[in-house]
């Protein structure tokens, strides 16, 4: 909770001033940007998922869990409709295409070369499928748009690979020509080679000074040309026309498409459409277009990130521009990391790149924990140190998260992929610990959890609720012998002495093991010395008795005082 003055905002949040700054507001903070019930059924169905693809892996004693390799992408996107348009769907759904294995369905001892070409071709169409589906509300919203030109609205069928759709448009507007080329576009080398021709020979003669720019942005893509196009060069002021910014409005995934479908050829693979896109982003000639500088910062940084999904949405509706140097958006940093594994990490999982919610960690531990599988480094290797690191990292997180949402099950399960055995045990615990009124049996046999932890943490909460017999009982249970005694010594002894009972007295302390308590002599073995100076009293009453001035019964008497002295000072009676 937190109790501050004004309105709650974040960096890109345009807000009021409050009329007055007397009046104070409680807010509940979050860790979760969505519906709590609705976030709370999803992560416990995905987690069921890690649940049955994990086998147990105990070190020195203490439980830890493994992904198994058959765990892939495919049951998360499974679970999401095929047209579901939400960010999270899309998440999984590229994933699915980048990194799970394609079956080719040809035959193990084919030709190698002819496999990586086949499993390339297979890739690039599943990711083709992704990226068609992911900008398919954009083009449809150009195409609902009453105001949109009919060239336009070929633009934007052409952004989402619509070509026939594209056709038809053209056609609808009476342009037969353009209807013709565009059947052609993506084509082969030699449409392409024909169409950079033709426009060569428009920039010589400077007809493209008399050409619609959205005519232009159609024609450039047809030569293959998805970033900027070159435009003729006059002194006359009438004749002088700007370089043609064939991604001019659009968002980074329709800048991607137009690489993908028309800037690269069909052999090329999703690596080089990557780095096509990451060139065109930082090059200084399209910065220039958009009336930029590149800064020293973007000419040192190798890519352009765009804005998260969430900050470009704001920003589209507010009209501004966002700076090209942002956390970027998870999606382009899949792509990225699904070319070069050595690509950040922890930039990509990155919970700001995922959801407005900077607490949020439930899909940054999902995905890096799959993609754990597929990351592979050197044992001693810095690439893999980073790599545990960053998932230590977010499980905690996560971890912390699930227990917020009273998620405990789901907590101790993210936890038990810890890599240090210390800090897991230690991790483990603290959510026993914190959480011992929810746990039941289920949770030890479900984990294999040790029965001490457990009974350590159950302990704790009888101790708290006033039971200190049961307490001092489940902490022998979980082998913290000192807890348990300090426990007898201070709430129950009293008022055995008090009432000198000495039979429960001498049963309490009997049950300890005085190897396992430093300071035993003064403590436990006092109490039983004390019970055994009790039983002997009515004896060493006839002694003094028959024998009044005895040295053995004087010496017997001075322990006896001391004994008692000690009894009292250690229970302040």
């Amino acid at each position: 909770m937190l109790l501050h003055l004004g309105q709650i905002c974040g960096p890109y949040d345009e807000v009021i001033p409050p009329d007055s700054f007397s009046l104070v507001h409680l807010t509940v903070i979050t860790s979760t940007s969505q519906d709590e019930a609705k976030e709370r059924d999803r992560s416990t169905e995905h987690l069921k998922i890690f649940f049955d693809h994990i086998e147990p892996k105990p070190e020195h004693g203490i439980p830890k869990v493994q992904i198994t390799p058959g765990l892939t992408f495919q049951p998360f996107a499974a679970l999401f409709h095929q047209d579901e348009p939400s960010f999270e769907a899309s998440v999984w759904k590229l994933a699915t295409a980048l990194f799970d294995i394609i079956d080719l369905e040809v035959m193990e001892r084919g030709n190698a070369k002819q496999i990586g070409w086949i499993d390339n071709l297979r890739r690039r169409a599943a990711v083709g499928d992704w990226l068609q589906a992911a900008v398919v509300p954009t083009v449809e919203q150009v195409m609902l748009n009453g105001s949109a030109t009919p060239i336009e609205k070929v633009f934007a069928l052409l952004n989402g690979n619509q070509v026939e759709r594209a056709c038809q448009a053209a056609v609808e507007a009476g342009d037969l020509h353009l209807a013709t080329l565009l059947a052609q576009a993506g084509g082969d080398k030699r449409f392409r080679d024909d169409m950079v021709d033709q426009w060569n020979i428009w920039v010589k003669q400077q007809a493209d000074v008399f050409i619609d720019d959205d005519y232009k942005r159609v024609y450039a893509l047809l030569a293959g040309n998805a970033s900027t196009a070159r435009s003729s060069k006059s002194n006359d002021p009438a004749l002088k026309v700007g370089l043609v910014d064939v991604r001019k409005d659009l968002d980074w995934k329709r800048a991607f498409a137009l690489h993908f479908w028309y800037g690269c050829s069909l052999e090329d693979s999703v690596h080089t459409v990557v780095e096509r896109f990451d060139e065109a982003e930082a090059d200084p000639e399209l910065a220039a277009v958009r009336g930029r500088l590149m800064s020293s910062i973007d000419k040192e940084s190798p890519f352009a990130n765009p804005s998260p999904w969430y900050v470009a949405a704001q920003t589209q509706n507010r009209g501004h521009t966002p700076h090209p140097r942002q956390r970027g958006d998870t999606l382009l940093h899949l792509l990225r990391l699904s070319c070069d594994k050595s690509y950040s990490l922890s930039q990509t999982l990155d919970p700001l790149c995922i959801t407005p919610n900077a607490l949020d960690y439930r899909l940054s531990w999902e995905l890096y924990t799959v993609l754990s599988t597929r990351l592979s480094f050197p044992e001693d290797s810095p690439e893999q140190a980073e790599l545990v690191r960053l998932g230590d990292l977010i499980a905690v997180s996560y971890a912390m998260q699930l227990e917020f949402g009273m998620q405990i099950d789901e907590a101790i399960l993210v936890l038990l992929h810890l890599s240090d055995p210390i800090s897991r045990a230690a991790a483990i615990q603290g959510v026993l610990m914190r959480n011992a009124e929810m746990m039941d049996d289920h949770v030890q046999y479900t984990f294999d959890l040790p029965e001490e932890w457990c009974a350590a943490a159950k302990g704790a909460l009888s101790k708290y609720m006033g039971d200190s017999v049961g307490a001092m009982q489940l902490y022998i249970k979980a082998n913290e012998q000192k807890f348990a005694c300090d426990i007898a010594i201070a709430d129950l002894v009293p008022d055995y002495v008090i009432r000198e009972d000495s039979e429960r007295l001498k049963e309490l302390f009997e049950v300890f093991n005085p190897e396992k308590i430093d300071d035993w002599p003064v403590r436990g073995k006092l109490f039983l010395d004390y019970v055994a100076l009790l039983s002997n009293i009515p004896r060493l009453v006839r002694q003094i008795a028959e024998e009044p001035g005895s040295r053995a019964t004087n010496k017997q008497l001075e322990r006896a005082d001391r004994m008692m002295t000690q009894v009292t000072n250690l229970l302040r009676l």
